[in-house]
């Protein structure tokens, strides 16, 4: 078993295991985690600004092309056009502008 599971069978519902499993994902695989923030960010009824915000602003061009490369993975749509389908305005502007 990995480490995640690990963490999970140990603490259970305990709100520490969400916080230790998240630090073993990021060090196993930081771009795909932030992919998989972006895609949680997105995922269902309404979009989390505040982390698409933070992801996508704060990136460096070459992290980004990673994190689209992993975004990929976990979606349908690439990170762009699911963006696009999630935001408007400006902010869907300057978020596509830094994605591209």
């Amino acid at each position: 078993p990995d480490l995640s599971s690990g963490i999970n069978a140990e603490y259970g519902g305990h709100h520490l295991k969400d916080a230790l499993v998240s630090l073993t994902l990021v060090a196993q695989d930081y771009y795909f985690y932030t992919a998989y923030e972006l895609f949680q960010a997105m995922d269902g009824h309404g979009t989390d600004e505040g982390t698409l915000t933070r992801i996508i602003v704060t990136r460096a061009d070459k992290d980004l092309k990673l994190i689209k490369e992993k975004y990929a993975e976990l979606s349908d749509k690439d990170l762009a056009q699911k963006v696009h389908d999630d935001t408007s305005g400006d902010y869907r502007k300057t978020l596509l502008s830094l994605i591209n």
